[in-house]
């Protein structure tokens, strides 16, 4: 059974994500503590192997460090936000919510919509690019009322 009026505000980049809920007609936001994640702000430098592996030029006998296939930040932003879009998928189908209001950090935003299922696409009021993952819910209430 879905509950009317009930916005959820995902508020997000590439390594913390809260949520906040709304209740129509009013316009108060309240924290959702099941709603808020933490992932991994390591440096790429720091997530991948000491030492990047070494090969031989392919003319001369010089030989080079190799680049990784992928940036290891890149994939653990990826990974964050994945499980994020599960969760949120997952009350999307309970009926926790009517709508969703997306704020994150341009690539983290990106990143989300590539992620986001049709039926979650559906339910998405409206997007903001910016990262308010450290404001508080006053700041987020104001910088998001209009939407």
């Amino acid at each position: 059974m879905l509950r009317r009026g009930t916005t959820w505000l995902l508020v997000a980049d590439g390594a913390r994500a809260r949520t906040f809920s709304r209740q129509e007609p009013s316009k108060r936001l309240s924290e959702l503590d099941e709603g808020s994640f933490t992932g991994n702000r390591s440096h790429s430098r720091d997530l991948g192997n000491e030492r990047p592996g070494r090969t031989h030029d392919s003319a001369g006998p010089g030989r080079h460090a190799m680049e990784p296939p992928s940036d290891p930040h890149d994939l653990a932003e990826q990974s964050f936000l994945r499980e994020v879009v599960e969760w949120l998928e997952e009350k999307e189908k309970s009926g926790a919510f009517d709508q969703l209001i997306v704020v994150a950090a341009p690539r983290a935003l990106g990143e989300l919509r590539r992620l986001f299922s049709k039926s979650l696409s559906a339910r998405i009021l409206a997007e903001l690019d910016s990262d308010l993952t450290h404001a508080d819910a006053r700041e987020v209430e104001t910088r998001t009322e209009a939407l």
